[in-house]
């Protein structure tokens, strides 16, 4: 799912905790960045919704006296319903454990959390926002 991202060694040095090169990138950390496994995240949980939402529509039918569109409209209700519970209880505990490592290491790949932080890009390790105090400026 997840390539290991390259890191840059040559030319480095400390800014704000993380490894800058003089070629403004940060030595990434190696597995799926917080930013990859939030959009996985998001996106089965929007499947999920659309999911049960024809999985309603399917039972709303089986309810009209097809009744086999009934039991594949709860069957499926039921699998969007685990799939969205799953990212809820374990999936986000996954981003939010990525995240922890990347702020150890001086860095953040989510553009809408840790303004104090500079925001790199998930592949490349290129800054993309320096670190700042507030959100605004």
């Amino acid at each position: 799912m997840c390539q290991s991202e390259r890191s840059h060694r040559s030319n480095t040095f400390k800014s704000r905790g993380a490894v800058l090169s003089t070629s403004g990138r940060v030595e990434l950390w190696p597995g799926c960045s917080a930013r990859r496994l939030h959009q996985t995240m998001r996106s089965i949980v929007i499947w999920s919704v659309v999911l049960m939402a024809v999985s309603l529509a399917l039972v709303v039918a089986g309810t009209q006296g097809f009744d086999l569109l009934l039991y594949i409209g709860l069957a499926s209700f039921g699998l969007g319903a685990f799939a969205a519970l799953w990212v809820q209880l374990l999936g986000y505990n996954r981003v939010e454990a990525r995240e922890i490592v990347e702020t150890s290491k001086g860095y953040n790949t989510i553009s809408s959390r840790r303004y104090e932080l500079p925001l790199v890009d998930d592949q490349t390790g290129i800054v993309l926002r320096a670190a700042r105090k507030s959100p605004v400026g």
